[in-house]
């Protein structure tokens, strides 16, 4: 990992989309977004939804798992 490919990733699972954004982690600026359909009905469940979006999401900006310093997962399907 070198300093200046480092993200900062977050993930939100939501009824209808997972969506996920890596942000420059010295810079705090937005490098990427995906947004994955929500997989509640996959045998993994929403799990599933969660790995599809965060591939895409490093495969989009050119980064790799070793270049993500920090990751931060949230949702709102409990309360909805």
């Amino acid at each position: 990992m070198t300093p200046d490919r480092r993200i900062r990733v977050g993930i939100d699972v939501g009824g209808t989309f997972t969506d996920a954004v890596a942000v420059d982690a010295a810079a705090l600026t937005l490098v990427g977004q995906v947004k994955v359909p929500t997989s509640h009905h996959h045998e993994d469940g929403v799990a599933h939804g969660i790995v599809q979006a965060l591939e895409q999401l490093l495969a989009k900006v050119d980064r790799t798992a070793g270049d993500v310093v920090f990751l931060a997962h949230g949702t709102t399907q409990a309360t909805n």
